[in-house]
């Protein structure tokens, strides 16, 4: 398809929007595999053309990797444990018999063992049950120092629920390809050489955002320790490779535009130095 586009580009460029529209609904499957496809089609398309491009068709390259990176940030990170909450409180209130029961095993398991109600445990699970008094005490002693938090084993997910996990993670996936497919795009002496300026500095300002989003999410533990509580993943979650990643590429390629000194680049010279510096 995209052989095809190349060489009759001069009849089909009018069709580069919904060109970039079936690669990027490409690039957003949770297949891995289609996604990559989906991603090196993008980098050919744009990389056989790059010297057909005009102003008005960057305009569209770059709106396609804002929808993009839009669709690819992993926004319910922040939202994804208060929502597995309010399913909970929701099916409680609502008295629904068979979503309560499948919620109520959930906070069982999300809960630690100092706070599951009495009623939930049996004689035998409770600390010291059946030991001689002494011994109950010398083990309440040791106990109080046992870690409350870092100790705290994942919880066990439901079906549902890890459908809506792995949908999130995938996301991250997918972001942390975004940047990598920029990164090796705008590497490309050709590609650079072509769009124009504040295109490019159009493309930084989404590696900002998702170095930044990375930053805000790396940077809350709390978060980051209840999403494991709740079975998010085996590990409490962190963005490292996002935020890395992102900085890197935005600095090398902001950089390389400070440095240079043709006319189209020393235009916006401002916009690239206010963009840097900070």
């Amino acid at each position: 398809m995209i052989t095809l586009f190349t060489h009759y580009f001069d009849s089909l460029e009018y069709m580069l929007g919904r060109f970039l529209e079936l690669l990027t609904l490409c690039i957003c499957q949770e297949n891995d595999t289609i996604a990559r496809i989906g991603s090196n089609c993008l980098q050919q398309l744009i990389l056989q053309n790059v010297s057909k491009f005009r102003e008005e068709h960057w305009i569209q390259v770059v709106g396609a990797f804002v929808e993009l990176f839009s669709k690819t940030t992993a926004y319910e990170l922040f939202t994804a444990a208060a929502s597995v909450s309010k399913l909970t409180d929701a099916a409680a209130t609502n008295g629904d018999t068979a979503q309560a029961s499948e919620t109520a095993t959930e906070v069982s398991t999300e809960m630690p063992d100092a706070l599951q109600p009495n009623g939930s445990q049996s004689a035998t699970t409770l600390p010291g049950a059946g030991d001689p008094p002494a011994q109950s005490e010398a083990r309440a002693e040791l106990e109080d120092y046992r870690p409350q938090t870092d100790s705290q084993q994942p919880a066990a997910v439901t079906v549902a629920r890890r459908r809506f996990f792995n949908r999130i993670i995938t996301n991250c996936v997918l972001q942390l390809l975004m940047i990598e497919t920029v990164h090796e795009l705008f590497s490309n002496d050709n590609v650079y050489a072509q769009i124009p300026s504040h295109q490019l500095l159009r493309l930084m300002g989404l590696l900002k955002k998702s170095y930044q989003f990375a930053k805000k999410f790396n940077e809350d533990k709390d978060l980051r320790m209840q999403l494991w509580r709740q079975g998010f993943m085996k590990q409490p979650p962190n963005l490292l490779k996002q935020e890395s990643g992102s900085a890197a590429t935005y600095v090398h390629i902001l950089f390389r535009m400070y440095h240079d000194e043709r006319e189209e680049r020393q235009s916006s010279r401002a916009e690239t130095e206010a963009a840097l510096i900070p």
